[in-house]
């Protein structure tokens, strides 16, 4: 059973008010009954003497409020918040909900949030093993209309991140969880009332663009399974936003970041154990990241805006798939060297392994590995005042230094916290010069 700091927020709001101001209380019930909202929603998770001082200033701030334009009596809660909070400029802290919690990005961002303030529940499957003790973990199934209801109930934003990822290799699994998943979580929101949704989404969603680089004004246009059913999570986000739901959507070029492994564990595996590593051709495709540091940032403050709106999000410093790799290498100090393979019968015998489950290869690592996309990311800076911070070079510098540190250690059920099985690639490696001296 969940006990509900909004159930002890407005006991106490009830009897400091009661005892102050009667003839308030008598006369403004619509008021009190605003303040009440704005205590639970605003400051849950701060100490009493906080919360009474703000259930007090609620009333001597009455008119700043209206000075901001808002009917006191009348308007919505959010609103009143929206006008003390620009009035104050102050951050109030903000219960968020953190779907996917456990998850690589997930637990990233519950972090940061926590870091700026906030109280953060999360929704997942399953614990992980690191959570802070803080952090409230609510178990359940984003397919769940129940548990999901329970988890966004009182909450002011939440954070979707539940997704099943390419790795899964499963179009239904796309469709039940990154489709029908996201359907349950608006329809929930819209019942709670919730003011905030953001919705990470992904870059697959533009498949191989046409041209480069990619803004929002691009159409969509999905390669695979995977770009299919995270584009139309994003078709169900603008639906719900047109009858109300103020939704933003988040689309990242692929993370990176301590902590990161899935897919990428091949690659710091071979690294360390100095074995070649392969680029598609000539490997100068431009191919752009992201730092989840950079990217819970991004989500954060998308969070904090009103309206519905969309944001690619990727780093400002970038360059070609065949430079990262050998970046990489130079830091690691690895023997391994950076060679080219030929990109159609390399993506054919991706696909035949992939199909005969020897390999860890999902469509998007064959399809995309080869090709360019990049992010233009004018508008999160301009309109989130964003800038990311790292670098394609120091985010794999990073990344591969904490798989040496934790190498063997696996932190969470996500696919992208702990190493894939390489199958066949383990010959491979052998094969490639790993333990050269």
């Amino acid at each position: 059973m969940i006990v509900r700091a909004r159930d002890v927020d407005a006991a106490i709001a009830r009897t400091i008010l009661s005892a102050s101001f009667p003839e308030a209380v008598a006369e403004q019930p619509l008021r009190l009954a605003w303040t009440l909202d704005f205590v639970d929603a605003r400051v849950r998770g701060t100490s009493t003497v906080v919360r009474l001082g703000v259930c007090i200033s609620a009333f001597v701030l009455g008119s700043i409020v209206r000075a901001a334009g808002v009917d006191v009596r009348t308007g919505e809660p959010d609103d009143v918040a929206r006008a003390l909070h620009r009035w104050l400029d102050l951050p109030l802290p903000v219960l968020a909900l953190v779907t996917g919690g456990s998850g690589y990005f997930g637990s990233m961002l519950a972090g940061e949030l926590a870091t700026r303030g906030h109280q953060v529940w999360l929704l997942d499957l399953e614990d992980s093993p690191d959570r802070p003790s803080s952090m409230e973990f609510v178990r359940g199934d984003i397919r769940d209309p129940h548990a999901v209801a329970t988890a966004v109930d009182g909450v002011g934003v939440v954070f979707h991140n539940v997704a099943q990822v390419p790795l899964a290799r499963d179009p239904a699994l796309f469709n039940d969880v990154n489709v029908h998943g996201m359907q349950v979580l608006l329809d929930a929101c819209c019942a709670a009332r919730t003011s905030k949704v953001v919705h990470t989404s992904s870059s697959a969603v533009f498949g191989v663009p046409v041209r480069n680089p990619v803004d929002e004004s691009t159409p969509p246009s999905p390669a695979e399974s995977y770009g299919w059913a995270k584009y139309e999570a994003e078709l169900l986000c603008a639906r719900a936003a047109s009858r109300g739901l103020d939704v933003s959507i988040i689309r990242p070029r692929t993370i990176l970041g301590h902590g990161r492994l899935g897919i990428f564990s091949i690659v710091f595996d071979w690294v360390a154990d100095g074995a070649d590593v392969f680029v598609l051709g000539k490997g100068d495709n431009i191919y752009q990241f992201v730092h989840a540091a950079d990217l819970a940032d991004a989500c954060i403050r998308a969070g904090e805006c009103p309206g519905p709106r969309t944001y690619n999000i990727g780093a400002a410093e970038f360059g070609s798939m065949s430079e990262a790799l050998e970046g990489l290498v130079a830091h690691a100090g690895s023997r391994s060297r950076v060679r080219s393979l030929p990109a159609a019968p390399t993506t054919l015998a991706m696909k035949a392994t992939s199909a005969a489950k020897l390999t860890p290869f999902a469509p998007y690592h064959w399809i995309m590995y080869g090709k360019s996309l990049w992010f233009d990311i004018t508008r999160a800076t301009t309109e989130l005042g964003w800038q990311p911070k790292y670098s394609t070079d120091e985010m794999f510098a990073e990344s591969f230094d904490w798989f040496l540190a934790n190498r063997g250690e696996h932190k969470g059920a996500s696919e992208h916290r702990r190493p894939v099985r390489q199958g066949l690639l383990t010959a491979a490696k052998r094969a490639f010069g790993a333990g050269r001296s």
